[in-house]
């Protein structure tokens, strides 16, 4: 047997792994050993090792809930119930008491002096007022949203709403620019989260004045600010158990709560998922996205396609990147792990202080996977509720990330939109040599076309699609540290089938397709000239030609059935034309060129296609 981490080779519990006969991996190993001993949320724990990061990897992959590892001074914290120190014990480890579960508001005193209080930690309530104050304060820069109520959702169990401040320099107007995400307390007992949100919010408003790297950043992106995305856990922390995790649903008789940042789908069902069992912290819930919170999430993200993303968390000083267990392209593992360095060099951490994700079912990787949004997770601090003192030194420390975050160059974005109408569509996006295996979705905002792809410096073939639109692959060329623009415009795809032969005498049929018209006005023109007379709109061509055949057509002449018209709810029309017994016609060769018009008039084009030729004949 090999273990993962090399850390634990040579310690009693490697030893112990071994002495197992069925040889059983060592996470399945802790997680037999330990089950049961975490279903009641009680104490804080800590377990004293040389190897922190090691035995918190092995004790999260067994569903514990690990509070945090400290490298520095050596140890592990766990929140369970009394059966959490036999268990530990039989694998050779200790278990220390911290403290209890109390209400955060009997607790605070004793984190620090009795004046830092008031100065430091805020209620629920008055984090939400600051939030508003802060909209207040600067009203050209910031705007307090309700989330819920923007997106038509209930509620929260307990009739919270879930708010963001956006920071912009027209925060009333939904811009066309990339958004930008900071969210915390997805977890309830991470307290100092939620202050370390606000500060940055207080730091983009009041800095803007005097710092043109802020003007800059708040100038040319969307920044939105979600301070408390567990708004009931919040409050129960405060009120009731300040190492309260999850929500607060009753899930049944007196067990309640769903661990939100294992409700995300991806990874949701997996193996590194998060627990089936409802007592535990780390209880993923009945179904990927079925709670309130992550429904709100899901609904604004999906609305604001985030570019970029910090999910804050505690504890532990690092930084997380990608997924757990689901695969993802190697070539990209490699550049999101040194994008992760990036980000902990420039929180004041070191090269070291990363790692891959705790379990699946998080938010930050379902926004990967969901949006292709450049998104991390970073714990910081060295416990739930420090002292104020480490909050405002934790807040100094990851304004570095989050500048780093605002700075970081989007290596490809621009727009896809309609050739014809200009009109944005949401179309998909791959790039050649970079395949995916979860599902990932990668497309443009319907609302604006606007996309960005965060992708390693090299040359990439990038194709864009959509149905009922000519795809385009464009050769695009990303160099370090520079973001690139490419716009598309696809062309939609308006087809005539149109009999080669008109014989004459005879009654000719004609279909035509534009499935990105239905409903709407169409006209089969026609020509006995060549294609080249005409006009352009967009990249469609309208060859109206001064010759016989098109003024019995504008005039409505009764050898033409159908050219006009509306298409049906599949874009679909059929048109016919009738040539009289005349061998003078035979010979003439006729264009049908077929468009979708906004309004009735050639001049008011949504899309087109190059004319069919046809050949009267005997």
């Amino acid at each position: 047997m090999a273990l993962a981490n090399p850390e634990f080779r040579g310690t009693r519990i490697f030893l112990y792994a071994f002495s197992m006969p069925s040889k059983a991996p060592f996470a399945l190993v802790v997680s037999a050993l330990l089950a049961g001993v975490v279903a009641g949320q009680s104490t804080l724990w800590r377990v004293p090792t040389p190897y922190p990061a090691g035995l918190r990897d092995v004790l999260e992959q067994a569903g514990w809930d690990v509070a945090g590892a400290d490298r520095v001074h050596q140890h592990v914290d766990v929140v369970g119930d009394a059966g959490v120190p036999p268990a530990l014990a039989a694998l050779g480890l200790a278990a220390i008491p911290q403290w209890s579960a109390i209400p955060f508001a009997s607790r605070a005193p004793t984190l620090g002096p009795p004046t830092d209080i008031p100065a430091g930690y805020r209620t629920p309530a008055v984090l939400d007022a600051a939030a508003a104050a802060l909209a207040a304060t600067y009203p050209n820069l910031c705007v307090l949203r309700n989330l819920n109520t923007d997106y038509g959702l209930p509620p929260t169990v307990e009739g919270r709403s879930i708010k963001a401040l956006k920071i912009s320099d027209n925060p009333t107007i939904d811009e066309d620019e990339p958004a930008v995400l900071l969210v915390a307390l997805h977890h309830a007992r991470e307290l100092n989260t939620a202050e370390v949100a606000m500060d940055h919010a207080a730091r983009l408003a009041s800095l803007y004045a005097t710092d043109t790297n802020v003007r800059n950043w708040v100038d040319n992106h969307e920044i939105w600010v979600a301070w408390s995305f567990n708004p009931d856990g919040h409050e129960y922390c405060w009120t009731s158990n300040a190492l309260w995790r999850k929500n607060r649903r009753l899930i049944s008789g007196t067990t309640y709560g769903v661990d939100l940042n294992r409700n995300y789908a991806l990874g949701w069902s997996s193996t590194c998922g998060g627990s089936t069992t409802p007592s535990s912290e780390t209880y993923r819930g009945s179904a990927a996205m079925g709670e309130r919170e992550t429904q709100v999430m899901q609904a604004f993200a999906n609305h604001r396609r985030f570019a970029k993303l910090i999910d804050f968390h505690s504890y532990g000083r690092d930084v997380l990147y990608t997924y757990r267990c689901t695969a993802f392209p190697a070539m990209l593992e490699t550049w999101y792990q040194s994008e992760a360095v990036s980000l902990a060099l420039a929180c004041g951490w070191t090269a070291a202080d990363i790692r891959k994700s705790s379990a699946e079912g998080e938010h930050f990787q379902w926004e990967i996977w969901r949006h292709g949004t450049h998104a991390f997770l970073v714990e910081l601090g060295t416990a739930f509720q420090p002292a104020y003192t480490e909050v405002v030194t934790e807040s100094q420390s990851t304004w570095g990330g989050v500048q780093w975050i605002l700075s970081r160059p989007i290596p490809v974005s621009g727009h896809v939109r309609d050739a014809c109408t200009g009109q944005p569509l949401s179309a998909d996006i791959s790039v050649a040599g970079i395949a995916y295996s979860a599902g990932e979705i990668r497309e443009s905002s319907p609302t604006t076309g606007r996309y960005h792809l965060f992708v390693p410096p090299g040359t990439w073939s990038v194709t864009y699609s959509k149905a009922g639109y000519q795809s385009v692959t464009r050769n695009v060329t990303v160099a370090t540290g520079v973001g690139g623009v490419e716009e598309i415009a696809l062309d939609p795809i308006v087809s005539l089938n149109a009999p080669a032969i008109l014989p004459v005498g005879t009654t000719s049929t004609f279909s035509m397709s534009s499935p990105t018209s239905p409903n709407s006005f169409y006209a089969i023109l026609a020509g006995a000239s060549g294609t080249s007379p005409g006009f352009h709109v967009g990249s469609c061509h309208l060859s109206i030609n001064p010759d016989a055949v098109t003024s019995l057509f504008l005039d409505a002449s009764p050898l033409f059935g159908g050219f006009t018209g509306m298409t049906d709810a599949a874009g679909a029309a059929a048109a016919f034309l009738t040539l009289p017994s005349d061998p003078a016609l035979i010979g003439i060769q006729l264009h049908f060129l077929p468009a979708t018009l906004a309004i009735p008039s050639p001049v008011a084009v949504r899309a087109a296609a190059n004319a069919s030729p046809s050949v009267v004949g005997p």
